[in-house]
């Protein structure tokens, strides 16, 4: 069962990388800051041989190294990062490393701010498995 948990947040991460991720034309670097909550793993990445910026996305860790959050921003030359998507992880409060949820949201241009979030809630079956319900 808890490989099932770490295949569908594999997933969750996957499905949010970038296609610029095997883009012979760009360059990703990536800095990790420990904080007294966990660490921030940032990746940005740019053009080849320029300085123009693509993409940027931080991973937020606690303590534990538990994913809590996960937010991709995409460079516009005049307004600068924008956000693009953001994922964020919670966890069961007695089983502190089990993810009972994500939830997701996208960059709401208009407003400004984050659109309503998708929930998808992991459901332990008793045969084992694992479904993910998902909500608005």
């Amino acid at each position: 069962m808890k490989t099932k948990l770490s295949f569908l947040f594999l997933v969750g991460m996957l499905f949010s990388i970038s296609i610029f991720a095997s883009d012979p034309e760009t360059t990703t670097y990536s800095n990790i800051q420990n904080t007294e909550t966990g660490s921030i793993k940032e990746f940005t990445t740019f053009r080849a041989n320029s300085t123009e910026p693509i993409q940027k996305s931080t991973y937020r860790y606690d303590l534990a190294g538990n994913i809590q959050e996960k937010v991709v921003y995409k460079w516009d030359l005049d307004l600068g990062w924008i956000g693009a998507q953001k994922l964020e992880y919670e966890y069961d409060q007695a089983s502190p490393n089990k993810p009972v949820a994500m939830n997701f949201s996208e960059w709401d241009a208009r407003k400004k701010d984050w659109k309503a979030k998708q929930r998808n809630e992991f459901v332990n079956r008793g045969d084992g498995s694992t479904s993910v319900n998902v909500r608005q």
